[in-house]
């Protein structure tokens, strides 16, 4: 009897597959790498590059030249203070164009089968940082509409930091190991990193 029950036993369930990369997830990344090229981020990336190389020419007393005009004019209007803060607002542009469409590629590419069940689903850190950054980034136009101005940029990795912190609170981090994660993990992680550069516009 013993060993009839041991042959009819349930076989154990089999792991679920893992996501590899494919054919329609890098048409997504493609169209996500194209937003900031069409949002013009090669001259956003032009004036943070010149104003930072015045700032090392300042601190190695060499004369600070640059090839665009309306950064010269800015260098001769405003003082280093000034210049850093126009650095950190231009970094967060830079960054920003980058990251907002590569958040929502990776939610459209880690709800795309096959994709793990619900619960594995919110359990997973890089989907639930990219989840929080999204909704954060909706949260700002829809501060216009119930208080007459848009929410702070901050409120962005402000989400991140409040999603990750329940996620390790209720012991529910369980990341998968699959390229998707992985790279949301790593959107949740330059979000954070780029608060500081939010943060700094609004310090006052």
């Amino acid at each position: 009897m013993t060993r009839d029950a041991h042959e009819k036993s349930p076989a154990p369930p089999e792991p679920p597959a893992r996501r590899g990369l494919r054919l329609v997830d890098l048409l997504i990344l493609l169209a996500a790498s194209a937003f900031p090229i069409l949002l013009g981020l090669t001259n956003d990336s032009r004036g943070l590059i010149a104003d930072a190389s015045y700032l090392l020419e300042c601190a190695g007393g060499f004369e600070p030249t640059s090839r665009l005009w309306w950064v010269d004019l800015r260098h001769r209007s405003f003082g280093p203070g000034r210049l850093i803060e126009s650095m950190a607002a231009e970094m967060a542009l830079v960054l920003g164009t980058i990251l907002i469409p590569s958040t929502f590629a990776m939610v459209l590419i880690r709800l795309r089968p096959p994709r793990p069940d619900r619960r594995e689903l919110l359990c997973q850190p890089g989907f639930i940082a990219t989840v929080a950054a999204g909704l954060g980034m909706l949260l700002i136009p829809a501060g216009w509409a119930y208080a007459g101005r848009f929410a702070p940029a901050w409120v962005v990795p402000a989400m991140v930091t409040l999603a990750w912190l329940a996620l390790a609170i209720g012991r529910g981090w369980r990341p998968e190991r699959s390229w998707v994660d992985r790279t949301g993990r790593a959107v949740g992680l330059a979000w954070l990193a780029m608060a500081p550069s939010i943060v700094w516009p609004f310090r006052e």
